[in-house]
């Protein structure tokens, strides 16, 4: 944080209490007037009350200051462990695109014959796949598209090939069920690509119908969960609803009921330590989306009521899963690992990408900057 930053908020906590005195004065009866040393001495209720909404103020600046710097530093600590560990990035859901897209939108400067390296292997790898990254899992396309779109190279020509132009088959888009349209939506808005008009296709996509797919989706009562028959809502997939359809969130009725309910669903369902479970498992990346959910909706993880249980807010919850030696965990240590993927207390690449385009998208809210996938400016 920034001298200038610092004095910003010293002066907001100082309005803060002569605001909190002002109001004590307005509410003062006359009779009072000539008591007023008995109201205002240390051991009365309305001395005790502002000591007491002074400190407050006081200890939530602290707490805030001290939070945006731990970020800030885990934001530097994890880029230098990922580049580390990470030397030659390539297509892939691990090492990879997640890789490139949390350096690329963090505040970190990374040197560009990393991001040049990732292209060459990106450009090499569709060469060889001939343009057909996957013949049914079309998230692979928007995986690439988010990547490449965050250190600005043209998706429309990659070795020769338009990544977008798959995305126009609506049929096999939907094979993977809600994960097809809500990372479409994701990609095709991180920068307003337009659906290219494929006749070859039965179903030509529309983005209407991304969105109707996803609010199709919505579980009686608010959220979304993976599975076409499953009643339980998981809050991975209810945050990666909500940041798909947030471009929509104030022109579309439909979508602001929808993500409103999840918010709300995602606010009832938080942990006391500010976490989440999912798939029997408390998880970093459960806490990692709800972050990219909230903070692109302009709602703050860290500081709104809705997100803090017993003193604790989602970034507190994932902060706490950062190993001493750099990454994160995908599991705390001790904890239960009934859902699957890297054990307890083991560091995981896949948390350890969502932890930092996680931080990311909390330290671009923090500064004012677009969203995580907003890259259209």
């Amino acid at each position: 944080m920034t001298k200038k930053q610092k004095s910003s908020r010293s002066y907001l906590v100082l309005i803060l209490v002569l605001s909190i005195v002002l109001n004590i004065f307005s509410i003062i009866p006359a009779y009072a007037v000539d008591n007023i040393d008995k109201l205002y001495s240390d051991s009365s209720p309305i001395s005790l009350w502002v000591s007491e909404s002074i400190e407050t103020a006081i200890e939530k600046d602290v707490k805030e200051t001290i939070n945006h710097r731990e970020v800030s530093k885990l934001i530097e600590k994890n880029a230098e462990f990922m580049q580390k560990t990470i030397t030659n990035p390539s297509v892939g859901s691990v090492g990879g695109e997640w890789t490139i897209l949390g350096l690329s939108r963090s505040t970190v400067n990374i040197p560009q014959s990393y991001y040049d390296n990732y292209y060459n292997n990106v450009q090499k790898y569709v060469k060889e796949k001939k343009g057909q990254l996957h013949h049914v899992k079309y998230t692979e396309y928007d995986r690439v598209i988010l990547a490449l779109t965050s250190i600005g190279k043209d998706v429309k020509n990659v070795a020769g090939y338009d990544l977008i132009k798959p995305l126009a088959d609506f049929e096999t888009l939907i094979k993977q069920g809600i994960n097809g349209p809500m990372f479409a939506l994701i990609a095709l808005d991180s920068n307003n690509y337009e659906i290219p008009i494929d006749s070859s296709v039965k179903v030509q996509t529309t983005r209407d119908m991304l969105i109707d797919f996803i609010l199709n989706r919505e579980i009686s009562g608010g959220g979304w969960t993976l599975g076409v028959n499953s009643s339980q809502v998981d809050p991975d997939i209810t945050a990666m609803a909500i940041q798909a359809l947030t471009p929509y969130y104030e022109v579309n009725p439909k979508v602001k009921a929808a993500v409103d309910r999840g918010v709300k669903w995602l606010s009832d369902n938080q942990n006391d330590n500010g976490g989440y479970i999912s798939w029997n498992s408390e998880n970093l990346e459960s806490s990692a989306q709800v972050i990219v959910a909230l903070t692109g909706l302009g709602i703050d993880p860290h500081n709104d009521p809705r997100f803090i249980k017993s003193g604790n807010s989602a970034i507190d919850a994932l902060i706490n899963f950062a190993a001493p030696t750099g990454g994160f965990y995908h599991i705390k240590p001790g904890g239960s690992d009934e859902g699957g993927g890297a054990k307890p207390g083991q560091v995981d690449p896949m948390a350890t990408d969502q932890a930092m385009y996680a931080l990311a998208a909390y330290n671009r809210f923090v500064n004012g900057q677009s969203r995580l996938y907003d890259m259209t400016k």
